[in-house]
């Protein structure tokens, strides 16, 4: 077995340094006056991936006059199981992640725990079972779930309860096997330690887009009427003790204009009575916290209603009525990308994609049609059957499913006993979202290769954790369905958009994993823009035509694939050849 994995990491050490090496190229391909005259006449695009950024990706080119084809591999346009649409949170913060050598120290712990030294520490409990037989088991089971119970009416067990690590991020043996994770983390590792100038820049850009994407996904939301629960109902970082909540009071005051660090966010901090005000369910728990720090003005919405509404006005609205000037945009559903035809090479930076083949058939692309890869946690694996490495890696995201019955079904509980907005544990790995008559319980980082099936024990131990902090939900709980979705974790933490270089009509749009889906028309937005500028368009039709666009006040280079996404010598072909040995994955 040790063979096996330091084959595979030597493997992946060897392509690394050949990616690594040539990620230095620079390749823009040079295009004539008459090819971008032609490009404006066809004016179409297809994108690889219906989730929630594709489809916004799609509503933006079509304002712009491109005659849009979306390929999605579900059956159905509906955010399914297995993309991150479907398990997000809902949450809509002005805030990124930068990840630093704390938070790179925090992930690798839980990865070692959760991948080795969990493992070991349950080998004597296993052996203990095997020889104890099934009366000894059940003995065992009894006393854990007495202690269980004790922690559900006891306030000091429960805060005993809720106070023990809990692993967020997970790592399965899947993916040590694959090379390309281990260059992955190898990326990750250098920018958590080695934040240059330039990413750090990148953060900054971040922060500013980040604030501007969520008010053109707000405005596209009123615009089009969506119902996906989209409010300002501000966010509630549950507080346990009153040493915990002086602190934070003193984190908050360190910030005079009630900015934290990476964040837009207003917060002060409230004790339990006045937060209790906004979020009743506080009081609901075994042990009281002291208080909350408190995202004022947070916003909310449900990405996979969104996805689905949004997609509906695509198809049916978009280029077909007075309103919704632009192209038209069709959808092809239970449509898998098999592979790809192309010409040249991304060596000589002219690889352009001549065909996209799927199950369904294939599909024709002219040179000057963009390609967009807005396939979330997917898409490292399409951009390595081009050649290409993509610093992405898919992180496994769980999410309990709570559809509460009719107000007048007295199994529905009392509004006093649910959250208003969201709410979040103190080790913030739990995050419970009331999205309508819908109540969302989110957590879990787990990486496991492409495998979108959720894990039984990860299930339980997310399920006890949540009825620890809300007992009276507890047969809610007990009969919530589990979604589980891939987050597209991008290495450096900065999202990946634009044209990718050594090609010349491929564009993606994909991360950063960890942000949420209230970046995605804006995301839309930036590939328009760039697929607008390189085929020659103009403004986009209806709505602000004629006029200039505003300035940005971040720099889109920031976020470009330039040096990001690279060609690979060995390691693409190699972790393509490796994937396709793994008939457990599910399949783009």
């Amino acid at each position: 077995m040790w063979s096996k994995l330091c084959t595979s990491a030597a493997f992946g050490g060897t392509c690394a340094a050949a990616t690594f090496y040539l990620s230095s190229s620079r390749h823009q391909p040079a295009r004539s006056q008459s090819a971008a005259r032609d490009a404006i006449a066809r004016r179409q695009a297809i994108i690889v991936g219906g989730g929630v950024v594709g489809i916004s990706t799609a509503y933006q080119l079509s304002k712009r006059g491109f005659d849009v084809s979306v390929i999605e591999a579900a059956p159905l346009l509906t955010a399914a199981d297995g993309s991150a649409s479907a398990v997000s949170a809902g949450g809509m913060q002005r805030v990124n992640v930068i990840m630093g050598p704390k938070e790179w120290a925090k992930t690798v712990q839980m990865f070692i725990k959760s991948g080795i030294t969990d493992r070991l520490a349950a080998a004597p409990t296993q052996i203990r079972h095997y020889f104890a037989g099934a009366q000894g088991r059940e003995e065992t089971a009894r006393k854990e779930k007495e202690a269980f119970e004790k922690a559900l009416v006891d306030p000091a067990a429960n805060l005993k309860r809720l106070q023990e690590p809990f692993n967020f991020f997970r790592l399965r043996s899947r993916a040590l096997w694959d090379p390309h994770f281990y260059w992955w983390l190898t990326q990750f590792t250098a920018t958590s330690f080695l934040p240059l100038e330039r990413l750090k820049t990148r953060q900054k850009d971040m922060l500013s887009f980040t604030e501007w994407a969520i008010d053109l996904t707000s405005h596209a939301i009123h615009k089009e009427h969506l119902n996906v629960g989209h409010a300002s109902t501000g966010a509630a970082f549950v507080i346990y003790t009153p040493d915990e909540l002086e602190k934070a009071r003193q984190e908050v005051a360190a910030h005079p204009q009630g900015f934290a660090k990476a964040s837009k966010e207003p917060r002060t901090v409230m004790e339990l009575n006045k937060v209790a005000s906004r979020e009743p369910c506080l009081r609901q728990m075994v042990f009281e916290p002291a208080g909350a720090l408190v995202e004022t003005e947070s916003r909310m919405g449900d990405s996979r209603r969104f996805t689905q509404q949004l997609g509906q006005v695509c198809v049916e609205k978009m280029g077909r009525d007075a309103s919704h000037a632009g192209g038209k945009v069709t959808v092809k559903t239970d449509t898998r990308v098999m592979g790809f035809v192309t010409s040249g090479s991304v060596w000589n930076g002219n690889l352009e994609v001549k065909t996209i083949k799927t199950n369904e058939g294939d599909i024709d692309v002219d040179e000057h049609t963009p390609v967009v890869i807005a396939a979330g946690g997917w898409t490292a694996r399409l951009f390595a059957k081009l050649g290409l490495y993509a610093p992405v890696y898919p992180m496994k995201g769980y999410s309990l499913i709570i559809d509460l019955p009719p107000k007048e079904s007295p199994a529905r509980p009392p509004e006093s006993a649910l959250p208003q907005g969201i709410v979040i544990s103190p080790d913030k790995v739990l995050y419970f979202s009331r999205l309508g008559d819908q109540l969302r319980i989110a957590s879990m980082g787990e990486f496991a290769g492409w495998n979108s099936r959720p894990d039984r024990q990860v299930v339980h131990a997310l399920k006890e954790r949540a009825v620890l902090f809300f007992p009276k939900l507890r047969k809610l709980v007990d009969e919530a369905h589990c979604r589980t979705g891939f987050r597209p974790f991008v290495s450096d933490g900065v999202i990946l958009t634009g044209h990718v270089p050594s090609t010349r009509n491929v564009y993606v749009n994909v991360g950063p994993g960890f942000n949420g889906w209230k970046t995605c028309i804006g995301a839309g937005e930036l590939i328009a823009r760039e697929a607008d500028r390189r085929t020659g368009g103009g403004k986009p039709e209806g709505e602000g035509q004629g006029k200039e666009e505003p300035a940005l006040s971040f720099d889109p280079a920031s976020f470009s694939p330039v040096g990001r996404v690279v060609p690979s010598f060995c390691l693409a072909p190699i972790a393509s050849y490796l994937w396709s040995f793994d008939k457990k994955d599910t399949l783009m």
